[in-house]
């Protein structure tokens, strides 16, 4: 859910954005070269006038990128379907037991990785939850819907 859906009026703030070398252990999450540029950004996302998130968010980009002319407020996922053309379609999160951090790798149906992100959800201003999709992965069938055979038990 949205900030704006749970009744607040939300908006978000561009707090630094820069292009700058993919130092050694972002270089390795992300599987791009040392010295690769990203594009950093800092955000913080305010519910009514309180801030309640800020993210700082990494994305591999081509090194004559410029976004001088690109809305860098924008959804993360969006701006990486509009820097890389490709979409993250899988996150990897790895919560934080200190407040609520996360620490999200983005990646493609192709496997790329697209984004790293840090997350900070500042505690008592908005209730956070979960919500996931379980898929089944299993190798056997799914249950038939329309099963045969039925039980009459205790009856």
């Amino acid at each position: 859910a949205t900030l704006a859906s749970a009744g607040y009026e939300a908006r978000v703030r561009l707090v630094s954005a820069d292009i700058a070398p993919a130092p050694t252990a972002l270089a390795a999450r992300l599987d791009v070269e040392v010295g690769s540029p990203l594009l950093n950004t800092r955000k913080v996302w305010f519910a009514d006038d309180t801030p309640a998130m800020t993210a700082v968010d990494r994305i591999p980009v081509d090194p004559d990128l410029s976004v001088a002319d690109v809305d860098l407020t924008m959804s993360v996922f969006r701006l990486v379907e509009v820097l890389c053309g490709d979409t993250v379609n899988w996150e990897v999160t790895q919560p934080s037991a200190a407040g609520m951090t996360l620490r999200t790798l983005g990646v493609s149906d192709r496997g790329q990785r697209l984004l790293d992100s840090l997350e900070h959800h500042v505690p008592d201003v908005v209730e956070f939850g979960l919500v996931r999709t379980v898929v089944d992965a299993s190798p056997h069938p799914s249950p038939d819907p329309n099963p045969t055979h039925t039980s009459n038990r205790g009856g």
